[in-house]
C-alpha cells in the first residue's frame, strides 16, 4: 500500500489508525495521532509487532500440535488396518474349518467344545497379563507346543511353508498348504512381541519360524473369521 503524505496534525495517520489493524493496535499500546509521529510511535510500533510476532508463533505451534496429533491418528489407523499375508501348513481333515492350537488338540485328545476353548481361553488370559515375564513364558510355551498354544499358528515364511509342504508328502501325509489373510492387528508376531518383551530367553533357534499367531477359535471354509482373517488360497 502506496503511502500517502502526511499533513499537518496527521491526517494520513489518523486514517490509517482508523481504518487498520495495525492502527487498532497502535492506539491500544499508546500512540498518539497528534502529530506528524506520535513520541511513543517507535516504543508502541515494536509492541505491535512483538505482539504478533507471538500470535504466528502461538499459531504455528498449535499447527504443529495438531499436524502430530494427526499423524500419530493416522499411524494408528495404519496399524490398525494394516493387513498380513500368512501361510499354514496342516493335514488336510474332514473340515475344511481351520482351528489351531490348544482347541484344535484338545478336540483331537475327546474333549468337548466348551472344555476345548476352555482351555484355550485360559492360555490366551496368560499371553494378555499385564506381567511381561509372564507373557514371555506364555510364548515360549506357544512356540514350544502347540497343545500350549492358544493361536491357530502361521507364518510369514512362504518358502519354509512350501518345504514343509513337500516333506510332509514326501512322508505319505495328506497335507496343504493355506495362504491366509487378515488384519495384523488380529494376531501375535512372535518375533516382534519377543523385541519389545527384551528378546528371547531360550529356544532361541524359533526365531526362523516367523510365527504368526491367530487369535480367532477358528477361520471358516469360506468368508471371514471374527478378527477378520479368510483362506484366499489352499494348495
Amino acid at each position: 500500500m502506496a503511502r500517502p503524505a502526511v499533513n499537518g496534525a496527521g491526517t494520513w495517520t489518523v486514517n490509517f489508525l482508523r481504518d487498520s489493524s495495525i492502527g487498532e493496535n497502535l492506539l491500544a499500546h499508546g500512540f498518539s495521532p497528534l502529530g506528524r509521529y506520535g513520541p511513543n510511535f517507535k516504543v508502541a510500533y515494536g509492541a505491535v509487532q512483538a505482539d504478533r510476532i507471538a500470535v504466528r508463533s502461538a499459531s504455528v505451534a498449535s499447527e504443529a500440535g495438531a499436524s502430530a496429533l494427526r499423524t500419530e491418528s493416522a499411524l494408528a489407523e495404519a496399524a490398525e488396518n494394516e493387513m498380513a499375508t500368512v501361510f499354514r501348513v496342516q493335514p488336510r481333515g474332514s473340515s475344511d474349518i481351520v482351528t489351531g492350537g490348544a482347541f484344535r488338540r484338545s478336540r483331537e485328545a475327546g474333549a468337548n467344545l466348551v472344555d476345548a476353548n476352555a482351555r484355550r481361553r485360559a492360555l490366551m488370559a496368560q499371553v494378555d497379563s499385564a506381567d511381561p515375564v509372564a507373557v514371555r513364558r506364555a510364548l515360549v510355551d506357544a512356540q514350544a507346543s502347540g497343545a500350549k498354544s492358544p493361536f491357530i499358528s502361521t507364518t510369514f515364511d512362504e518358502s519354509g511353508a512350501l518345504q514343509s509342504l513337500a516333506d510332509l508328502r514326501a512322508k505319505g501325509i495328506d497335507a496343504e498348504l493355506l495362504t491366509i489373510r487378515g488384519p495384523r492387528a488380529g494376531g501375535v508376531d512372535f518375533n516382534a512381541a519377543f523385541e519389545a518383551l527384551g528378546g528371547r530367553t531360550k529356544r532361541f533357534q524359533d526365531a526362523a519360524l516367523q510365527e504368526f499367531g491367530i487369535r480367532d477359535l477358528f477361520i471358516p471354509a469360506r468368508g471371514k473369521s471374527r478378527s477378520g482373517f479368510e483362506i484366499i488360497m489352499r494348495r
